[in-house]
């Protein structure tokens, strides 16, 4: 019997990323092996996480990249587009840890790497960066449905009708949307403001398998399904493997430079984390 047994009637129509890659274990054997372990509350692992997390270096990213993100933040805060879609994620909650946080840190990120990648002509770059952030708010709306980035992509389609972008517009938001997720082969555009805006938005969004995984993603997902500690940590190792590859899959230059050290930073909180919770639970 395997843990997707225990969540079945939820989890069927969810897309396998790391916390299940975490949770692909033998439940039984869990069960047999553990019944005399101490238990961990997923709140007191968020805070050893958040505590290990402290103590590591921010990405160089947001020191690097500070104009960029000084444009992109400005943008998030003043556009009224954005700040359209912004309220309307509000209204859907946080839970599964793919609400506003998430997308907003995705949005803010995903505009900084296109100004970045711009420079320059001022108007072009505000354009293309509310565009992203747009996309980056969207891009997870149907993050509990199975083909979530294809059904997402629909979605922002529908939400997009009369907000005052051109038909052009819409299309790239929802080729970027349709186009998130990792090891995937991606969509062909000829637009290259569009592939600049799908390669942000996905880069961006590979950035949270960095810290942000192992601070928030990981113990929203595991509260949401109530999923003992015990059982992820049987699957930790597989599910660090999978962070791993992402390290070679960023699109953009700005990506390319920045992300790869995300993703070591966050394993290297993520092995942290481990060790203390097996040391937690006296294995």
């Amino acid at each position: 019997m395997v843990i997707s047994y225990l969540i079945s009637c939820y989890w069927g129509k969810v897309k396998l990323n790391l916390a299940l890659i975490l949770l692909l274990i033998d439940t039984s054997r869990y069960l047999l092996y553990h019944d005399n372990m101490k238990k961990i509350s997923i709140a007191d692992a968020r805070s050893i996480a958040r505590e290990v997390a402290s103590r590591h270096p921010e990405p160089r990213f947001y020191r690097e990249c500070g104009e960029g993100m000084e444009i992109s933040k400005n943008i998030y805060d003043s556009d009224p587009l954005v700040l359209r879609f912004r309220e309307y994620l509000e209204g859907m909650g946080d839970d599964f840890g793919h609400g506003l946080l998430h997308s907003g840190l995705v949005a803010v990120d995903a505009g900084a790497i296109v100004a970045t990648e711009l420079g320059g002509a001022e108007e072009i770059v505000k354009r293309d960066v509310v565009l992203v952030q747009v996309a980056g708010l969207l891009h997870d709306i149907k993050r509990k449905d199975k083909d979530h980035a294809a059904k997402g992509a629909e979605e922002a389609a529908r939400l997009l009708k009369d907000v005052g972008l051109a038909d052009e517009e819409v299309g790239i938001i929802v080729f970027a949307i349709a186009n998130h997720e990792a090891f995937k082969e991606t969509g062909e555009t000829a637009d290259e403001d569009g592939r600049l805006i799908s390669d942000a938005l996905y880069d961006a969004d590979k950035f949270r398998w960095g810290p942000d995984n192992f601070t928030t993603t990981l113990w929203e997902m595991l509260s949401f399904a109530d999923i003992d500690i015990g059982l992820m940590l049987e699957g930790y190792s597989s599910g660090m493997a999978g962070v791993e590859r992402i390290k070679d899959t960023f699109r953009t230059n700005t990506g390319k430079k920045y992300g790869p050290e995300f993703i070591e930073i966050g394993l290297r909180i993520g092995r942290e984390i481990y060790d203390r919770l097996v040391e937690m639970r006296g294995e």
